[in-house]
């Protein structure tokens, strides 16, 4: 995959982190580990997320990540890809998307229900 334009802003929101000092960073993700999560959970990262994870991947923020109890499970650790932990992260905008249409809810915004 050729870097977009917007490749810039992955590239500064990664450098900015680490200038901020709270978060491990450790090497980036190579092209095959990317493919590999996109394969596993069928999407593909955008041009800016796909630089911001390889120019470091964000692995523990201090304050955030030390009670597992916490709202925030922390940084996805895109790495190993068959966590139960990452699976939950990547399901759970979705779940909750279903629980609230399942309990009768409809965003304004999503235009007219089916």
């Amino acid at each position: 995959m050729t870097a977009a334009p917007d490749a810039s802003v992955g590239l500064r929101a990664a450098e900015r982190l680490v200038r901020l000092g709270t978060t491990e960073i450790q090497p980036g993700l190579s092209e095959t580990e990317l493919a590999r999560v996109e394969q596993r959970f069928g999407f593909e990262f955008a041009d800016d997320h796909r630089a911001f994870l390889t120019a470091g991947l964000p692995a523990w923020t201090t304050g955030h990540d030390e009670d597992p109890d916490k709202a925030s499970w922390g940084w996805p650790d895109w790495r190993t890809s068959d966590s139960d932990t990452l699976r939950q992260q990547v399901n759970w905008p979705t779940e909750c998307i279903m629980r609230h249409i399942t309990g009768g809810g409809w965003h304004s915004d999503w235009g007219k229900r089916p």
